[in-house]
């Protein structure tokens, strides 16, 4: 009985090790290409809570002031227009002279004309002053952060947001927000990323597997 014991744990063994060598044969033959030999598996990692960033970074403040700014000059300057066009439509409701109800009325159109133009110009002008602050920040902030993660030798550097009072916690609306924030997005990384190789793979492919839906 011992002996057939034995037998059957052998049989069982050499199954299990020769199974162990189809499915390690298996994985070498695999068209999975290898990653480069600089690539990081254990990234090194640094977080940034960009709405603790963004609240006190002076410098991008000031640019939104500077944007905030040029838009209550020109909201003061449209306003001053509109009180304008408001006397002009109250003197032609009072006037029955003809001609002055003409003259009244034109200068009315050309107003109205003009503050539809400005308008339009502070559009345009805000958005280029808005859209420059962006972009003039986002380089400071990415560029200051590679420079960091280079000197502390960090492969990874991720973006995220998060409170900066324990009483918005207790907010309802900024507890919806928190929680449909999106994935972490990195601000900085270096050896990593494999998409290139998962592309790579994908293109590589006979058409006949993206087809099986294997």
């Amino acid at each position: 009985m011992r002996r057939i014991l034995f037998a059957a744990i052998a049989v069982i063994s050499l199954s299990s090790l020769a199974l162990n060598v189809i499915l390690a044969g298996s994985r070498t033959t695999s068209n999975a290409p290898k990653l480069p030999a600089e690539h990081v598996a254990q990234p090194r990692i640094g977080m940034v809570n960009m709405a603790k960033l963004l609240k006190e970074y002076k410098e991008g403040n000031s640019k939104g002031a500077a944007v905030m700014t040029r838009r209550k000059e020109v909201l003061d300057k449209i306003s001053a227009k509109r009180v304008k066009i408001a006397t002009l439509q109250g003197e032609l409701v009072k006037t029955d002279d003809k001609k002055k109800q003409s003259a009244l009325e034109e200068k009315i159109k050309d107003m109205t004309q003009l503050v539809a133009d400005m308008e339009k110009e502070a559009v345009q002008e805000l958005k280029e002053m808005s859209d420059h602050a962006v972009v003039e920040s986002y380089q400071t902030i990415k560029k200051a952060i590679a420079e960091i993660a280079e000197a502390n030798n960090l492969d990874l550097v991720w973006s995220y947001v998060d409170f900066l009072d324990p009483k918005d916690e207790q907010n309802a609306d900024m507890l919806r927000s928190r929680l449909n924030i999106p994935a972490a997005t990195p601000l900085y990384h270096k050896h990593i990323d494999i998409t290139d190789l998962v592309i790579k793979m994908l293109n590589d492919a006979p058409p006949e597997t993206h087809a099986s839906g294997k």
